[in-house]
C-alpha cells in the first residue's frame, strides 16, 4: 500500500495540513467539498489506511476522500440503477470502462477516482452532479 499523509489518529487532518500536502489539488478539493455541501461529511480514522473523509446523507455514504501527497482519491459505490444510466451517459466516457470491470459488493459497484490534475477533477464534478441529482 502506498504512503498516506495522515497515519497518526491523534492528528486530525485540518485546513493547513491539508493544504500542504494536497498542494496543487487543495482548490480541487475545496471544489469538491462545495459541491457536496448539501451532504454531511466527518473525518474517520482507519487503522490500515488512515485518515478518511466520509461524505454522507442519513442513509448511506455518498463517497469518500482518501488523501494523498500532491493528490485524492475519491471513492464511491454506485448502485445497479445509477451504474446502468452512467454507462449511457456519453459525457461519463472517461469511467466508463472502470464501471464496467468494478467489483460489485451488496452496496453496490465499488468505483475510484484519482485527483491529480484540473482535468481529472472536471470529470469527477460532472461525474458527481450527475449522481446527486440521482439520490
Amino acid at each position: 500500500m502506498d504512503e498516506r499523509p495522515f497515519p497518526d489518529k491523534s492528528k486530525k487532518p485540518d485546513e493547513e495540513n491539508l493544504k500542504t500536502t494536497l498542494s496543487k489539488v487543495f482548490s480541487a478539493y475545496t471544489k469538491l467539498l462545495k459541491q457536496t455541501s448539501s451532504f454531511k461529511s466527518e473525518w474517520a480514522f482507519y487503522k490500515s489506511s488512515g485518515w478518511i473523509l466520509k461524505v454522507y446523507d442519513s442513509k448511506k455514504a455518498l463517497l469518500y476522500v482518501v488523501p494523498k501527497y500532491n493528490e485524492f482519491m475519491v471513492s464511491m459505490t454506485i448502485r445497479e440503477n445509477e451504474r446502468d444510466v452512467f454507462l449511457k451517459d456519453h459525457n461519463l466516457s472517461f469511467a466508463h470502462e472502470d464501471l464496467k470491470n468494478s467489483k460489485k459488493y451488496p452496496e453496490g459497484y465499488a468505483i475510484r477516482f484519482s485527483i491529480k490534475t484540473k482535468k481529472e477533477f472536471d470529470n469527477i464534478s460532472l461525474y458527481l452532479d450527475k449522481l446527486i441529482s440521482m439520490r
